[in-house]
C-alpha cells in the first residue's frame, strides 16, 4: 500500500480512526484514572480512504497537518462519527480540504477496496496566502478552536514553517475562518520571537479550565519536535493565547 501511494494513488491513502478516549466506548475497555493516556486505552476502530482530488493540489505526499472539527458535517448521517477533518494536502502545496468521517472499517484481508470513501465537503483551497509564502520542505499546524473574533464560532489556527531553516525566528502563525472559500488568513504572528524549530510544526488546544489552572490562559498549544541535537533537542509544547502574539506584519 505504501508503494502504491508513493506512486501516486492518492486517493488510495487510509486515515486511521483510534478512540482515544473509551469512557463511554461500547467494548470491556475501561479507562484508567489516571491522568496519562495508556496503551490499553487505545481503540482501533479502522480506516477509511481519502477521496479523489487533483494530483498537483490533492492527497498525494499530503496529510501533514490534520485537525478534528467536531461540529463539522452537520448534514451527515447520525452513524455515531460526527464532525469533520481539515487537512493538507500535496507538500509542496500544502493547500486544505475538508473531509467529511464515514464509519470506518477493519478489512481483514488488508483490501483498501473494502474501506468507505471520505466525502469532499470542502475542496482544496489555499488557506496561507500571500502572507506565508513559498515554503520549501514545509513543517504544517492545524488546530480549530474557539474564533478570537467572534464568540460562539470556530476558527482554523496554523503555522507553516522551514523544515531546514535553523535560527530563524519568522512569523509562522495565523488563522482563519472555517469558510475556506471566503476566509482571509489573519496574521501572521511570531510566538514570543522563539524560534521556528521550537514552535513550528504542530498545534492543539487545551481545555479552558485546565489552561485557566496550570497554563495562565493560555489555551492555544504549539511545538516542534527537531532532530539532531537542534533547538528543543525533543518534542517542545508552548501554551500561549491570541494576544500574546507578536509580530504582525498583516
Amino acid at each position: 500500500m505504501e508503494n502504491q501511494t508513493r506512486a501516486g494513488v492518492g486517493h488510495m491513502i487510509l486515515l486511521s480512526l483510534i478512540a482515544a478516549l473509551v469512557a463511554g466506548y461500547p467494548g470491556d475497555v475501561v479507562a484508567r484514572s489516571c491522568d496519562l493516556l495508556q496503551p490499553a486505552e487505545l481503540v482501533y476502530l479502522g480506516a477509511f480512504r481519502l477521496p479523489a482530488s487533483p494530483t498537483e493540489e490533492g492527497w498525494e505526499w499530503g496529510g501533514d497537518a490534520m485537525a478534528f472539527f467536531a461540529d463539522g458535517d452537520p448534514h451527515g448521517p447520525d452513524d455515531g462519527f460526527p464532525g469533520s477533518i481539515f487537512a493538507t494536502g500535496h507538500d509542496w502545496y500544502q493547500r486544505v480540504s475538508e473531509i467529511a468521517i464515514p464509519v470506518p472499517v477493519i478489512s481483514t484481508g488488508r483490501n483498501p477496496s473494502d474501506l468507505p470513501v471520505a466525502a469532499t465537503l470542502q475542496g482544496f483551497l489555499d488557506v496561507r496566502e500571500e502572507l506565508l509564502g513559498y515554503i520549501e520542505m514545509p513543517r504544517a499546524g492545524l488546530v480549530v478552536c474557539n474564533s478570537p473574533e467572534s464568540p460562539g464560532e470556530r476558527a482554523l489556527f496554523c503555522c507553516w514553517a522551514e523544515h531546514l531553516g535553523q535560527g530563524e525566528r519568522g512569523a509562522r502563525h495565523g488563522w482563519a475562518g472555517l469558510d475556506l472559500s471566503s476566509s482571509s488568513i489573519h496574521g501572521p504572528w511570531s510566538v514570543g520571537g522563539m524560534e521556528d524549530y521550537i514552535t513550528s510544526d504542530y498545534m492543539l488546544s487545551a481545555p479552558s479550565a485546565w489552561s485557566d489552572r496550570a497554563l495562565g490562559g493560555g489555551w492555544l498549544l504549539t511545538g516542534r519536535s527537531r532532530e539532531g541535537g537542534q533547538s528543543a533537542c525533543g518534542p517542545s509544547i508552548i501554551a500561549f493565547r491570541y494576544d500574546q502574539m507578536t509580530g504582525q506584519t498583516g
